[in-house]
């Protein structure tokens, strides 16, 4: 039997908790078994996953390594599945006194050159990637960016995409949904949302009773809602807050916009939204491009035409029907290739050639 432990470096409920943790609970090989943890105390991914019916392993933010280091003794996993730089560095030092332990790397993200999260994962990979059995990218962007920055070969970097359900019955066509825009995403820096405003500026000049939901963790404090009413916006943005499930905003949208202009890795919000039947937009960040075929079942934009991302998103407000297609295609695809059932047997064939 080949024990995973999932460990997460965060306790909140992200794209990659959500989709990484209902890959294990999709999981139907005999030989794999999971175990669901995290490093960073208690919070809304551990409340989340309890009520999924499973008790996951919580060890404190304030954990030591010698304290994490017994955990991983007593458990004896065949493999430590590290999702975040945080359990990532923790776990590969603890390689060093555990030599037998298997840690494989998650790689959710892509790294553009000079950003302070390339500078911050080049120096750990460099140091750490002879500590490291294999590496998992849910992007071809994210696993061509790593091999850059830290000399991982790219043999060592396997690329699976995310997994989605779709969702039963299928949705409300488009066509008869108000005009929402679902944006999902944390309100945080690397994702764009201030710059983002000029875009909802010139959409509102055209389409007055558009309203863009804004749906995530507020990270920054209350810096998007106060330049929101600075610039005259609060009647085409709604905040939404933190969602445990974002579902029932999907169901309520016309599209999905993606904002982040620095780095992504394979988003699950776009795989969510287009199982969802909904055109997906967003800038041609990391793995953005893997997902979405422009013209097809979104568009993707260039990070500095403003004016692109406004057109096309006023372009499918003025054609319904355009935006029920491009979602339907986009549905199609995620049920050809984008499957839960997919996402855990390519994890289970990393998890066997590991152990051999």
């Amino acid at each position: 039997m080949i024990n995973v432990l999932v460990l997460f470096s965060a306790a909140g409920l992200g794209g990659a908790e959500r989709s990484l943790t209902r890959m294990c609970l999709a999981n139907s090989a005999p030989d794999i078994t999971y175990r669901l943890g995290t490093v960073d105390g208690e919070g809304e991914w551990t409340r989340w996953v309890r009520a999924c019916g499973v008790e996951p392993l919580v060890l404190p933010s304030v954990a030591s390594f010698w304290a994490l280091r017994r955990t991983l003794r007593e458990l004896a996993p065949s493999v430590v599945y590290a999702v975040g730089l945080r359990s990532c560095i923790l776990v590969r030092l603890i390689k060093l006194t555990l030599p037998r332990l298997r840690v494989v790397h998650a790689i959710r993200t892509s790294f553009p050159p000079g950003s302070e999260l390339t500078v911050r994962y080049g120096h750990s990979e460099r140091l750490l990637r002879r500590l490291t059995a294999a590496y998992i990218a849910n992007s071809q962007a994210g696993r061509d960016s790593l091999s850059r920055i830290a000399g991982v070969d790219r043999k060592a970097i396997h690329v699976i995409p995310n997994g989605v359900e779709l969702p039963l019955p299928p949705p409300q066509p488009v066509s008869m949904r108000p005009k929402n825009v679902a944006v999902i995403a944390n309100l945080h820096p690397l994702k764009g949302h201030l710059p983002f405003l000029e875009v909802i500026a010139t959409v509102a000049r055209q389409h007055p009773d558009v309203r863009f939901l804004f749906v995530g963790r507020d990270d920054l404090n209350g810096a998007i809602q106060r330049a929101v009413a600075q610039q005259g916006l609060e009647s085409n943005v709604r905040f939404e807050g933190f969602q445990r499930d974002i579902a029932p905003f999907l169901a309520a949208a016309r599209m999905l916009v993606l904002p982040s202009r620095v780095t992504e890795g394979a988003p699950t919000a776009i795989l969510e939204a287009q199982a969802a039947a909904l055109p997906t937009l967003a800038y041609g960040v990391g793995g953005v491009r893997e997902l979405i075929r422009d013209g097809v079942d979104g568009h993707v934009e260039e990070v500095t035409d403003v004016g692109a991302m406004s057109a096309a998103i006023v372009s499918l407000l003025d054609d319904p029907v355009r935006a029920e297609q491009m979602g339907l295609a986009a549905r199609r695809k995620v049920q050809e290739q984008y499957s839960l059932a997919a996402c855990s047997d390519r994890h289970a064939v990393i998890w066997r050639e590991i152990c051999g």
